[in-house]
């Protein structure tokens, strides 16, 4: 069983082979911390909510309180059902109305379910005559009400400055978690593997995805739970690497991940 909201495209509830393993019954308002949500054209900050592309310059205004644009465009904005059946429904989103995002993409977010894995699987759609940046990433919340431990063999660990901007990055020798305050964005290893009192679930990279993000609400909104976030890109790529980015005229892009029940 899924829970689909076209705001947003967000993941709401999700339960595998029995298991409870997201759940929005206690959030009073799952906008507010972007449960589930559609992180595109880029995902999590991208600083001043500014970049440059071929020497124009784009620029939003409304930004958070450490004056980033937060988790892309449309988290709060409606998708329309393109398909749907019994196990599955597709989403879609037309990019093109926003001053500093005026580029013609189309995106279509469709979730797959079967008795023990969810597919996500995301196409872009540049439809401009020139090269656009499009990056994306998902923000679903994992229950862990009891006991965890959260694992990943990364390679490498994003360093970030005090605006939570990436500033580098660094070696490790993988991800062992169980609990604490978490913001920290890992790359270099496709799948990470959350276990819990209620079961063990592998969420695992598709294609193009190449980050994980991973973050744990304070008390104040929600410590039972862990946002496992995988991403196309690390945070700001508008700003530091927006070349490595880009749509080309025309081109269809597929992205993929996959949640599932061990």
């Amino acid at each position: 069983m899924a829970s689909i909201s076209t705001t947003g495209g967000m993941l709401l509830d999700l339960q595998l082979g029995g298991a409870q393993l997201i759940s929005s019954a206690n959030i009073a308002n799952p906008l507010a911390i972007y449960m589930g949500t559609v992180l595109a054209p880029w995902p999590n900050r991208l600083r001043d909510g500014r970049y440059e592309l071929n020497q124009t310059s784009y620029a939003f205004e409304k930004l958070d309180a450490q004056q980033n644009l937060n988790h892309g465009l449309v988290g709060e904005r409606e998708f329309e059902i393109v398909e749907q059946g019994e196990s599955f429904v597709s989403l879609g989103y037309e990019f093109g109305s926003d001053p500093g995002y005026p580029f013609r993409v189309d995106l279509t977010v469709r979730y797959e379910l079967t008795e023990n894995e969810l597919l996500v699987t995301a196409l872009a759609l540049n439809n401009e005559r020139e090269a656009t940046p499009f990056a994306i990433g998902f923000h679903p919340y994992f229950l862990v009400v009891e006991a965890f431990e959260l694992s990943g063999d990364f390679s490498h660990h994003v360093l970030t400055d005090e605006r939570m901007l990436p500033s580098g990055a660094e070696q490790v020798n993988g991800l062992r978690y169980a609990g604490g305050p978490m913001d920290d964005c890992y790359f270099g290893s496709d799948s990470v593997l959350l276990k819990t009192a209620e079961a063990s679930v592998q969420v695992q990279l598709g294609e193009n995805m190449s980050h994980f993000m991973f973050y744990r609400p304070g008390p104040d909104i929600g410590d039972s739970m862990l946002a496992i976030e995988p991403m196309s890109s690390s945070a700001n790529v508008f700003a530091d690497d927006i070349r490595s980015v880009l749509l080309q005229p025309g081109e269809l892009k597929r992205y993929s991940f996959s949640v599932k029940k061990q």
